[in-house]
């Protein structure tokens, strides 16, 4: 008897404490829709096949095609991905309406075999993040060093 009055109350108190965790509502941010609007040529960077400790230096060209000016504040990418040391390597000047912006990608060479890193770019427009992709394949060295002699 004592089973069954416990069960029924541990039952009881889960399915009030799930409901009111269930009725919180949901407040999705209104965006504004002058915000500006970020369109990259490509959200896919393929470097390809890539000689061991070559140039791992790309660029990503962005177009504002929203209303007002966009502005990036900040761009992140996985470990390999680089800023070029303390250089910011994106437009620090706002991008007007239907102009174009570069991102430039620096992909450590001397990390050998495929990889897929991610890119994060946070700036005032609708979508206030954006993940682009960054894949390709560095040969090994010897193989570099054989093709050399």
């Amino acid at each position: 008897m004592r089973k069954t009055i416990y069960s029924v109350a541990f039952i009881l108190c889960a399915v009030i404490c799930t409901n009111k965790i269930n009725a919180q509502p949901i407040v999705l941010a209104e965006t504004d829709p002058n915000a500006p609007e970020i369109k990259f040529e490509t959200d896919t960077l393929k470097y390809g096949l890539i000689e061991n400790g070559s140039d791992g230096c790309r660029t990503m060209k962005f177009k504002n095609v929203g209303k007002t000016p966009l502005i990036i504040q900040d761009v992140r990418g996985d470990n390999a991905i680089a800023r070029n040391g303390d250089t910011k390597t994106w437009a620090q000047e706002p991008v007007a309406p239907g102009k174009w912006g570069v991102i430039k990608v620096y992909y450590d060479t001397k990390r050998t075999g495929p990889f897929v890193k991610y890119l994060y770019v946070e700036s005032n427009a609708k979508q206030l993040k954006m993940r682009l992709i960054i894949s390709g394949k560095v040969k090994p060295p010897e193989e570099t060093e054989l093709k050399e002699n």
